[in-house]
Parts: structure tokens; sequence; C-alpha cells
């Protein structure tokens, strides 16, 4: 079940620095698209960290910790949760080949824990240094990334948090909770596009990578989608049903058998 998207910006709000990233009009590609507005979001500033990967471990770190040690009392900031936790020995353990390392470094440091990162010996240099710039512990594995994720199930125990945003048998809740986390990215553009007073998108263009910010997209903007249609368009509601009711009688039961056609009411 996916949580509520206001509850994951909320807790975005109080990590340290918290700054809605830029949304920027980009009229130059739209005019050679051909298309009336193009928008970017750029997520090079987010918390300093040059991507958006925070977004998604931070909200699955809290999500663990929540089932591991919680319920937790009612948060200001990032650090009344450190208190809440100081008295647990924990370490928090990821893989990585990119800038979810980082970020899990990152969020073990606001939350003074231990992290152990596994990175494949074919990791760009310069993304190896930039996890080491967080100051937590690097073990190089001899192998591919595939190698690195398979170290973490070796792990898993009550002093491992493990936070991946790869997925494997019994090892799902997680990177569930990490493309839940990316919300906030579309929440702030839903805002910044009601600001602006721009439309909304027609189209909206994301990379598909491992880290499944596709799926968080989609299920953004699936959800608005949905919930408009419902709110603002019972009688779209209404026919469809109905259509499908039609659609089951002539195929799917014989006439003695046969749903018949229900009247709906007129609201909800």
């Amino acid at each position: 079940e996916m949580s509520p998207t206001a509850d994951v910006l909320e807790l975005h709000q109080k990590l340290p620095c918290h700054v809605p990233t830029r949304l920027v009009e980009a009229p130059l590609a739209a005019k050679h698209l051909g298309v009336r507005q193009v928008w970017v979001k750029d997520e090079s500033s987010r918390f300093g960290l040059l991507a958006y990967k925070i977004l998604g471990t931070s909200w699955a770190t809290y999500r663990e910790l929540q089932t591991c040690f919680g319920p937790f009392q009612p948060l200001s900031n990032i650090d009344e949760l450190k208190e809440q936790l100081k008295d647990f020995d924990i370490t928090r353990v990821t893989a990585t080949d990119g800038n979810h390392g980082r970020a899990s470094a990152r969020m073990a440091g606001w939350l003074e824990f231990m992290a152990h990162i596994f990175v494949p010996d074919d990791m760009v240099h310069a993304r190896r240094e930039a996890t080491k710039s967080e100051g937590e512990q690097i073990e190089v594995v001899n192998g591919t990334y595939d190698d690195a994720v398979a170290k973490l199930a070796d792990i898993l125990g009550s002093k491992h948090l493990v936070i991946s945003d790869t997925a494997w048998k019994n090892y799902e809740r997680v990177p569930t909770w990490i493309v839940e986390g990316y919300g906030t990215i579309f929440r702030e553009v839903d805002e910044q596009l009601r600001i602006f007073g721009a439309e909304h998108p027609h189209l909206v263009a994301v990379q598909m990578d491992i880290d499944s910010l596709d799926t968080s997209v989609i299920k953004h903007r699936n959800a608005q989608l949905q919930w408009s249609e419902i709110k603002w368009n019972e009688e779209y509601v209404k026919e469809k049903i109905e259509e499908y009711l039609e659609i089951y009688n002539e195929l799917g039961a014989s006439s003695d058998q046969g749903l018949e056609r229900m009247s709906l009411p007129n609201s909800s």
C-alpha cells in the first residue's frame, strides 16, 4: 500500500537545509519540439548531492526504522529522530554504483549511524570519491553491481539496516518505499506549476533506471488523472460502468443470467 505522499513530503521538509529544487522553463527546447512549453526539474541542487536519490533513501530509511524500532514520537526535525534512536546499535548498509551510496551515507551521517557501502570494482572513480567524501566505510567488491548487491543478502540482521533500491526475493518493501520517496519531486512540480499558472503536463519524460524513478512518476500521474476523472466527471464514471455491464450482458452471460442495466445515482 502506498503511503500518503503528504507524509513523504513532510519528512523531507524536516531534513537539514531542505529547499524545493527549481522548475525551469526551457523555451528554446519547446520551440525545437513544436510544443507550447517545456519545463525541466533541476535536481542538481538537492541537498547539495547533485541528485535526487536522497529523497528515496531518506524515506525508506525512516520507514524501515519505524518498522523495526518504532513507533516514533512526532518529529519536528531529523535530530529528534536521532535522539529516539540513540540507544540502538545500528549500521546502515547498502550497495551502489552511483548516487544512491552517497545519499545513503548522508542519511547515516544525519542520524549518526555507522554506514557500510559495497561498491563494484568498476564503479566510476569520481562517484566512489564522492561517496567517500561523506566519511563512511566503503568496501570494494570484485565484480559488478549485482555482485555488490548479493553481499547485502548475507548480512541481513538485527544490527544491520539494509537500504537497497534493488529488490530480491523476500526483500521488496524497502525498494517500494524508495519509489514512494521520489514522489516529493512530483508534488513540488505540481505546486510550482500552480504558482507559475501553467497547465499540468501532457507528457512527462524521465530516465528509466534501476532506481524506479519512472515507477514513481507513473504512480503519481495515474493517481492524479484517476482522481480528476472521478471528482469532476461523474457522468463519465456512470457511462463506463454501464458500458462494462452491457459488454458483460452481450458477451459474458446468457440471457437468463445476464446483469440488468443499472441506473446509477446522480451523485456519489
